[in-house]
């Protein structure tokens, strides 16, 4: 039935502040987690902000209401799916494939795994982009603003293939960098040109 889950499911009422470790299937946090979690939940929901460390040991889906805080972190040796419903500041850091969504800024870290990484950000870009171990597909739709030199950084990792779609730049619309125009593997496309965020 419907509530079946519930039977493989760990739900913790308000917030987590002291470290601990689960191995439900499903875990559910009905606030925030500001303490070190260690969890091989293939799914995993905080409905508030993530302050602290969560350490996955497999593959997951993750949902995070809230933000990602500074100095907190998500890390996974297998591949992602997260959304995030505010801000990271923080670190999200996997191994293998990732879909991320990004409801608001990333200010951020994003370490990225292999062989696949989209990301998609509904805010502007000012954080950092980077492989974790080795470079691979990485494509990323920025929907905010991004800094040129912000995306300039990225390119120099050298991924195997990388696209990036953003919104707002501070160079005028057109495709990037301008003098790899005919390089069909790692590019950029600016949509409208601003000065700087709102």
């Amino acid at each position: 039935g419907g509530k079946s889950w519930r039977k493989n499911a760990r739900i913790i009422e308000g917030d987590l502040e002291a470290d601990a470790s689960y191995e439900d299937a499903v875990l559910i946090v009905k606030g925030n987690v500001s303490g070190k979690l260690d969890s091989s939940a293939g799914s995993v929901h905080i409905l508030g902000d993530l302050r602290g460390t969560l350490n996955l040991t497999t593959s997951a889906s993750v949902v995070i209401a809230g933000s990602i805080a500074p100095d907190a972190s998500l890390t996974s040796p297998g591949s992602l799916d997260v959304f995030v419903g505010g801000d990271v500041h923080g670190t999200i850091d996997c191994g293998e494939s990732q879909f991320i969504w990004i409801h608001g800024d990333l200010p951020g870290t994003v370490k990225t795994g292999s062989p696949k990484i989209s990301l998609h950000v509904m805010g502007d870009y000012s954080g950092a982009i980077q492989p974790r171990d080795e470079p691979a597909l990485l494509y990323v739709d920025i929907r905010g603003f991004a800094h040129s030199a912000s995306m300039k950084a990225i390119y120099r990792f050298k991924y195997t293939e990388f696209k990036a779609s953003v919104r707002f730049s501070d160079q005028p619309p057109g495709f990037y960098p301008k003098r790899s125009i005919m390089n069909l593997t790692n590019n950029w496309v600016i949509h409208n040109q601003r000065t700087s965020e709102p």
